[in-house]
């Protein structure tokens, strides 16, 4: 039995008739009407201040419905739509938002949602991810404070590696009565300025400005580009912003990750093998490059496809096929090994390149194993040559090839000795291992140069 009581003044005319329409259902032997159900929650929303959120919600039950929105607990005036628009945003706006949705049989709560209103960022211009080939291009972004319709940036480049460049602007962010005005008169600089009209200034938040093309020159390689940005032949600067004009903040191109075959099944390690490159078009060293694989699905048989030469997982769950330092200009072609249980379903991986403070090494024993067999070959596979590592294991053991320019560099302890990733399991049995270079190792072996022992972790 239900209980419902009246404030002081009396019942209400909603309370009432959700009274007599229970009672009614009493009388007839009908089933009680429910109360409101939202059938689409609220989602989340996170802007910078100055700019709009939305929150929507989408309920059945008995007509009409009735919607107060609340934040931090407390009914939000005039806020009795299935949509809350909140305009010009302020930090103190930032908490949870919730909607009550009332109908003639009761009245239900919305899941808590939060608004995250962010402070207006520093102006920032950006390069987006690089593309090489024959006429290379970068995105260029800006992080906008907000109100800017005035904006100069220039781009240095190696004029050993790249030539012609040009300026292509994003047609929604420069209307035809914007004035874009370039300057490649210094070779190795490029200039731009973009002056927008009033009505056109751009929004709180990332705008992309446009892509920065060039003509690929031969003789070098693809990431020896040498992109940065400078203040050479315009001077960076941004405006107005509150009025003024200021000075812009500069980022650093990121490591590019390219495909460069399919995975492809290997008849002889029964594996899938693929070839992708990480590479550094800009002037600094990027610190701890990660190159992390995701999406994998499972195979005809139900069974997860996974990388075989995963380092690890990073804090997303993705596979990790690469960790190291990335100087300027370097490309390091790596060799993606999957497993599929069916040797037939193809992987189709997302890869994703980012930058780490710091990679925690393996934890290693004194203990080594000699190298029963090492082997150096080559085939249609490994073209351009591979060692065959092949020495005994105890299951539930991991072990650690190690490698060496020289045999005495494992006597004397040297820094020349580099260890591969990841760990090899034990299987109670003999195993093969490859080296065809990176990810597994540093570089690609040759039939003289390298030497091999097995350290066992701990």
């Amino acid at each position: 039995m239900h209980a419902f009581t009246s404030s002081r003044g009396g019942s209400s005319r909603s309370d009432r008739g959700i009274a007599l329409l229970r009672v009614a259902a009493l009388l007839t032997g009908l089933p009680l009407a429910a109360q409101p159900v939202i059938t689409r929650q609220p989602l989340g929303v996170a802007a910078y201040e100055t700019q709009s959120a939305t929150f929507s919600v989408e309920a059945t039950g008995l007509a009409p419905l009735r919607f107060q929105w609340r934040f931090a607990g407390d009914g939000i005036d005039s806020a009795t739509n299935s949509t809350l628009v909140l305009t010009n945003l302020a930090s103190a706006q930032s908490g949870i938002y919730a909607v009550q949705v009332t109908d003639t049989a009761g009245t239900t709560a919305s899941s808590g949602v939060v608004l995250s209103v962010l402070p207006r960022p520093f102006p920032t211009f950006g390069f987006g991810t690089y593309q090489p080939g024959v006429s290379p291009e970068v995105p260029i972004q800006y992080l906008a404070f907000g109100g800017e319709n005035r904006l100069q940036v220039s781009v240095a480049y190696s004029t050993n590696a790249l030539s012609n460049p040009r300026f292509v602007s994003s047609l929604t962010h420069f209307p035809a009565s914007a004035v874009i005005r370039t300057d490649s008169t210094i070779p190795g600089f490029f200039g731009v300025e973009m002056i927008l009209p009033a009505e056109s200034t751009l929004t709180t938040g990332v705008n992309p400005l446009g892509r920065l093309q060039f003509d690929a020159l031969g003789g070098v390689g693809p990431y020896q580009t040498a992109l940065a940005f400078t203040n050479t032949p315009f001077a960076v600067e941004v405006g107005p912003v509150v009025g003024t004009n200021v000075t812009a903040s500069l980022g650093v191109i990121g490591p590019v990750v390219q495909v460069r075959s399919a995975p492809v099944l290997d008849a002889q390690s029964g594996l899938f093998l693929q070839q992708i490159d990480i590479g550094n078009p800009g002037v600094i060293t990027q610190s701890q490059v990660l190159v992390t694989v995701s999406g994998l699905t499972n195979d005809s048989l139900g069974v997860p496809i996974r990388l075989y030469n995963s380092l690890g997982t990073n804090s997303s769950g993705g596979a990790l096929v690469f960790s190291s330092d990335l100087p300027p200009g370097i490309g390091r072609v790596l060799r993606l090994e999957y497993y599929v249980a069916d040797l037939t379903t193809v992987p189709v991986p997302t890869l994703l390149s980012e930058q780490s403070a710091s990679v925690v090494g393996p934890a290693l024993s004194s203990r080594t194993l000699s190298v029963d067999r090492a082997l150096y070959f080559t085939n249609a596979a490994f073209p351009s040559g591979a060692f065959l590592i092949e020495f005994p294991t105890q299951a539930g053991r991991n072990y650690f090839v190690q490698y060496a320019p020289t045999p005495d560099a494992f006597a004397q302890g040297s820094g020349s000795i580099r260890t591969a990733l990841p760990a090899i399991p034990g299987t109670g049995s003999r195993v093969q291992w490859i080296d065809h270079g990176p990810p597994k190792t540093e570089s690609a072996p040759g039939a003289s140069n390298r030497f091999y022992r097995v350290i066992l972790g701990l």
